[in-house]
């Protein structure tokens, strides 16, 4: 697990590395010094990457919150990444409504789920 000091510890190196903080979730430093937050997952028997943000804007709590939110998308049945791409403003709305809920235990709403799955995804 990632900690903030052993995230102010990390440098840039010539090759871009990732440092895991678990079930999927890494920072990715490249060499130019961009510091990404990513989800690696499998929906539909397909790997794929969803970008969580970039740190220090995103901070790990905030991140980890973010993560909880497209878990909970992919136990939806959802795939994040595909929601995200074709609707984004929706996509937004729904993880700052996720971000804000108290202690994050309210799933979303049933009548969300059902709009997302209408757009097909």
């Amino acid at each position: 697990m990632l900690t903030e000091t052993k995230i102010k510890a990390i440098r840039p190196v010539r090759y871009a590395r990732k440092y895991t903080d678990g079930q999927g979730l890494y920072m990715l430093v490249t060499p130019r010094g961009d510091w990404c937050w990513r989800y690696a997952y499998k929906f539909a028997n397909k790997y794929k990457k969803l970008s969580l943000g970039t740190y220090p804007l995103i901070t790990l709590a905030w991140v980890r919150v973010r993560h909880r939110f497209a878990r909970h998308l992919l136990a939806q049945g959802i795939d994040p990444a595909a929601l995200k791409s074709e609707s984004r403003g929706e996509y937004l709305t729904m993880m700052h409504e996720w971000e804000m809920a108290p202690a994050h235990v309210s799933a979303l709403p049933s009548s969300v789920v059902e709009a997302v799955r209408s757009l097909g995804l």
